[in-house]
């Protein structure tokens, strides 16, 4: 991966930009390094940009048309990151030829201010009024990007810089790869949602004009409740919300929802209600209704609801190093931070080594005895007769020390760093209040535990003979990447499901290759992933040879079926499950497992590759007769449902309460990989001579026709 210093130049299409300085650490470049690409600050002509190097899995000339394509929104409010320069081979030959990694890199403006995530992680409030403009701009871009098509595609804290808190104005949107547009087609990579703002009951990846509803209420609504102390203290981590808890009564959403209420009045409090619990991201509100229902002002009565009034509350600044205890510098973890430091010394630059180290023993949560080793590294930085080995390793080598760090550093796990292209200055942290002398709160307990984690990880322990065994110490939220190279996709669902981990999925077409095989993966078997973080899969989609088939057939069974809620059966030998709903058996249903008939309820198709879908046909009842009881008419039937395709199009259909399958045509067909079908309205149970009514919907069989 290209690796640029501090001070190097470069010429870009006949222009000389030189790589800045991390302010902080001023012998490391400054760049941020995400899931997808690394960023760079260059200047060139005194004006400041944004170097996007992109990783070789992300690195596609399908980007070219991509910048051309967003370039004509770059005028609207918060999409400067849309102006940008795609080095090519046509443009940059002599460039690339130097640097291949630099294949459709992206140079564009760099946007100055910290992320809503740095905001979060400093936990500082913020007073009432920045809340409320903060909000208020965030809103005036969601509103431009919703009244022309346009969706951002991966709103989350990470991707939204707030020059407001840095010296300018507004908010700016990052990370646009992805953006939609009417008439695009859809990328060939899209990143899974961000953990604490993608909607929860989406099994995949969304791409469409409505995305961004969801995770922008949730935005919304944190921006907005950032002044109250209460709030600022509850966050999970990097995001308000546990990425378990989004749409469900948890004390966060409680707490979230009363501040709204006392800050901003009932129809806001509503608004975020109504958006946290919908059950398809249709239903969300637009983002004009947001605009609509903000007060101008807050009076006095709401802030004197806030809790803690008499606490100081900061407006985010530029932060001291000392003062960056409050957030783990955005641009490298410690553990990169130490890496670097170590690579210095080895190569005899001791004032640069004793630099870093300094700046991790100021701004780092350590182990004591990581704390001990790293100032033992700095009294021997002094001592000129010490060799590189006796500086690293203490003198009894039973104990633990630090694997010396490689020339190029490796690359960190994806979902390690959050991606954005611009410069922040990091908010600082609220002064110093003295906390009880107990344990720390769970808050701290993840946020230390997260960068104990990446400090401890590698430890080497020195066996007699010499034998060297590398450890690898997992904090409790960190599990190993599985084995999935090489085995079907559906088991290879399970396996990640098995260890909390979530798969991204790509497809590619390898005519060697069994169809549905995994047949690569990124990170590689043996890594630690956080628990809820994405492994990347390329799937084989079979041979591009093939020529697509347009006669339309019953393809569930090329389809992965789940279902909101499934009912629990009483007794042993009966199944409700949504394997039900293809077996073509009349006599066996699925059924939903809520109180009542289960409106809101649904069952979602998910296909391995893209598929044209022509009809859905449906036995919309329990069509068995058992012990004298009519189960079609003992249980609740279908009666009105809405289908849902990927693009945000929804069906609505009414079915006849007639025991026979029914179609619904689907024309003209829809490009899709997920079909979701929801419950909207019921034919009740009835009760008759032998048997009462029972509150239970149930489907014998749905069927997904296409090609």
């Amino acid at each position: 991966m290209f690796q640029p210093n501090a001070g190097d130049s470069i010429t870009i299409i006949d222009r000389e930009y030189l790589f800045e300085p991390h302010p902080l650490t001023p012998r490391i470049p400054h760049g941020q390094e995400g899931r997808q690409a690394v960023v760079y600050k260059v200047t060139g002509d005194g004006e400041s940009w944004a170097l996007k190097v992109f990783k070789p899995r992300y690195r596609r000339p399908y980007l070219v048309q991509v910048s051309k394509r967003i370039a004509v929104y770059a005028s609207l409010p918060g999409m400067e990151a849309c102006e940008r320069e795609v080095m090519t081979p046509g443009k940059s030959l002599e460039l690339l030829k130097a640097n291949p990694d630099l294949a459709y890199a992206a140079l564009m403006p760099w946007i100055d201010g910290p992320t809503w995530t740095e905001v979060v992680l400093a936990a500082a409030p913020l007073d009432v009024p920045t809340c409320l403009n903060l909000a208020r701009s965030f809103l005036e871009v969601l509103v431009s990007l919703e009244e022309n098509g346009l969706s951002h595609g991966d709103l989350s804290g990470v991707n939204i810089i707030l020059p407001l808190l840095g010296g300018g104005k507004g908010v700016a949107l990052v990370d646009l790869e992805q953006l939609y547009s009417p008439g695009a087609e859809r990328p060939e990579v899209l990143p899974q949602s961000s953990p604490g703002y993608g909607f929860p009951k989406s099994g995949s990846a969304s791409w469409g004009s409505l995305t961004d509803r969801y995770p922008g209420s949730v935005l919304i609504a944190e921006m907005l409740c950032f002044c109250d102390e209460k709030v600022v203290q509850a966050a999970w981590g990097e995001s308000f919300f546990d990425p378990d808890e989004l749409g469900k009564e948890t004390e966060r959403f409680q707490l979230l929802e009363e501040t709204l209420r006392n800050l901003y009045g009932g129809d806001v409090a509503s608004l975020f209600h109504r958006n946290w619990m919908v059950e398809l991201i249709d239903d969300c509100s637009p983002f004009s209704e947001w605009m609509i229902s903000l007060p101008e002002t807050v009076g006095d009565s709401g802030r004197r609801k806030l809790a803690g009034d008499d606490v100081e509350t900061l407006t985010p600044g530029p932060a001291t190093p000392k003062q960056a205890t409050a957030t783990v510098p955005a641009s490298l973890g410690p553990d990169q931070l130490l890496e670097r430091a170590e690579a210095c010394r080895l190569n005899g630059d001791a004032r640069g080594a004793e630099e870093i180290y300094r700046y991790v023993l100021q701004s780092c949560e350590l182990l004591e005895e990581e704390r001990r080793r790293i100032t033992a590294v700095l009294a021997s930085l002094s001592e000129p007769a010490v060799t590189a080995e006796a500086a690293i390793s203490p003198p009894d080598k039973t104990k633990k020390a630090r694997t010396p760090a490689p020339s190029v550093p490796p690359e960190p796990v994806a979902h390690k760093a959050p991606a954005a292209e611009r410069a922040y200055k990091v908010p600082p942290p609220p002064p110093p209040i003295a906390p009880p002398a107990q344990a720390l709160t769970a808050r701290a307990r993840r946020l230390t535990g997260r960068v104990l984690a990446a400090i401890i990880a590698g430890v080497v322990i020195l066996l007699g003979g010499g034998a060297v065994l590398v450890v690898l110490l997992l904090s409790p939220s960190k599990v190993t990447v599985p084995q999935l190279e090489g085995i079907q996709i559906t088991e290879a669902r399970t396996l990640a499901e098995q260890e909390g981990l979530t798969l991204s999925e790509e497809q590619v077409s390898l005519a060697d290759q069994d169809q549905g095989v995994v047949v690569s993966q990124d990170p590689a078997p043996g890594q630690a992933l956080e628990k809820g973080a994405a492994v990347t899969v390329e799937v084989n989609a079979g041979s591009q040879a093939s020529v697509a088939p347009t006669t339309s057939t019953d393809i569930s069974s090329e389809a992965t079926i789940a279902a909101s809620s499934t009912l629990q059966p009483v007794g042993s030998g009966t199944s409700y499950a949504t394997a039900n709903l293809v077996d073509g058996a009349s006599e066996t249903c699925w059924a939903e497992g809520n109180t009542g008939y289960g409106i809101g309820d649904w069952v979602k198709y998910t296909f391995l590759k893209e598929v044209s879908v022509t009809k859905v046909s449906c036995l919309p009842g329990y069509l068995k007769v058992s012990d004298g009881v009519d189960r079609w008419l003992q249980n609740g039937r279908l009666k009105t449902v809405t289908i849902s395709f990927d693009d945000g199009t929804r069906i609505a259909h009414t079915f006849t309460d007639d025991k026979s399958y029914q179609d619904v045509t689907v024309d003209p067909p829809e490009k899709t990989r997920t079909v979701t079908i929801t419950i909207v309205d019921i034919y009740p149970g009835q009760s008759g001579s032998n048997w009462s009514a029972s509150e239970d919907t149930t489907v014998s069989e749905m069927h997904i026709w296409g090609y």
